[in-house]
């Protein structure tokens, strides 16, 4: 630094303290002096020991001398901010549309814009200041990599070709139906392919799970990020057997697009074949990137939900039925008894007197008035038989106790 400017700062401490001191609040408060910034593309020595170039009024640290193309250390650094100045600089972010680029050996460069403090791959093919591809790689941490946001903030419009998008989710985004005021332009393809400043991966809920026989079903929606293409939905089963649903968002989702608006997210409604067990089974999904070949998938979230076995088919006939109550009224007895709790199933009772009249009831019902034959102060009894079409005529009840008919 030179010895001049030093004078000038300590110059301009002194009187401050001395205006504090002395009581002089007419003059109203003293402002900080602002930090002092170094012009874009300077290459400096900050007060962390650490080295950095500046570029949209922030500065970019520097990893490595052969990444911006030197082999060492510049003999004539710019002039560094002092330690105050330091702090105000050290988390700063570039302004937005700053032009960066990178470039490895003699290699193509890649071109960047920044948009709300993020580096996103631009369409500039020259100018700009060459920063670290590391400090990008590594942008979004802590000091010194805080110069640099890693992902552009939510509500943030850019436009790539004719097609819009809007970022949502930290740094996912997705095609949008418009293009408003202050969108960003000069994004090129290979933001949405690269993933600079932006995230690619896939998104969405999954809403509900419903079990079933040796199956269960799943609702939600999920939305890939840069395509309206539907998304393959993956899943796993108790953390083992997993399997997928190939493009298998197929209808519109109001709520999600509602959420999103200008959005097109995919609903979808699948039912997965799962083994019956004895405790609920849990099921994981994951969304696919739509074209991805390499199969990458984002967790969605996992729930739990009751298999069952299918029912078992049977043979049998019915099993005994159990205790006849009859009642007798006028030229008539009605009749009670309990269903079998063995055997097949019921398709109806046959009901047989001690006079040898027999009925048929209609379905397994388990009451009927009985009349057939029947005539005052006739002493009857009566037996009930199960039957089903498939196993025939089951074991009978006992008989029931006599009554006579009024």
């Amino acid at each position: 630094m030179s010895a001049a400017r030093s004078a000038v700062r300590r110059s301009a401490v002194l009187l401050a303290l001395v205006l504090t001191l002395s009581g002089l609040s007419g003059l109203g408060p003293v402002a900080p002096a602002s930090a002092a910034v170094p012009a874009d593309g300077a290459t400096f020595k900050a007060p962390d020991g650490r080295w950095y170039r500046m570029a949209g009024r922030a500065p970019i640290l520097i990893v490595s001398w052969g990444n911006v193309g030197m082999t060492a250390a510049p003999t004539n650094p710019a002039e560094p901010p002092t330690a105050t100045e330091w702090n105000v600089l050290k988390t700063r972010k570039p302004v937005n549309n700053t032009v960066v680029y990178t470039q490895i050996g003699s290699g193509a460069r890649a071109y960047y814009r920044i948009i709300g403090g993020a580096a996103v791959r631009s369409t500039d093919t020259s100018g700009g200041v060459r920063v670290d591809p590391t400090t990008i790689s590594r942008a979004g941490g802590a000091v010194p990599y805080a110069n640099l946001a890693k992902y552009v903030p939510n509500n943030t419009y850019f436009k790539v070709g004719a097609q819009t998008y809007r970022v949502v989710e930290s740094g996912r985004h997705y095609a949008y139906s418009g293009t408003p005021s202050g969108t960003f332009t000069g994004v090129s393809t290979a933001a949405l392919t690269t993933c600079s400043g932006l995230q690619c991966e896939p998104w969405g809920v999954f809403e509900s799970i419903t079990g079933g026989e040796q199956q269960v079903r799943v609702t939600g929606w999920a939305m890939d990020s840069g395509t309206t293409e539907p998304v393959s939905i993956g899943y796993t089963i108790d953390g083992g057997a997993a399997g997928s649903v190939d493009r298998a968002a197929t209808r519109p989702h109001a709520a999600a697009a509602k959420r999103y608006p200008g959005s097109r997210p995919q609903g979808f409604d699948l039912t997965i074949p799962v083994p019956a067990g004895a405790v609920p089974r849990t099921i994981c999904l994951f969304a696919q990137n739509a074209g991805d070949t390499a199969g990458r998938q984002q967790p969605l979230s996992c729930k739990s939900a009751t298999v069952t076995a299918p029912a078992q088919a049977t043979t049998a006939a019915p099993g005994k039925v159990g205790k006849v109550k009859a009642k007798p009224k006028r030229g008539k007895a009605v009749l009670k008894w309990k269903a079998p709790s063995t055997g097949g199933p019921v398709d109806y009772y046959q009901v047989k007197a001690s006079n040898g009249a027999r009925v048929k009831t209609k379905g397994p019902v388990t009451k009927v008035v009985f009349k057939k034959r029947l005539r005052p102060g006739q002493r009857v009894s009566f037996r009930v038989c199960g039957y089903n079409s498939v196993g025939g005529l089951g074991e009978c009840s006992r008989k029931s106790k006599k009554v006579r008919i009024r």
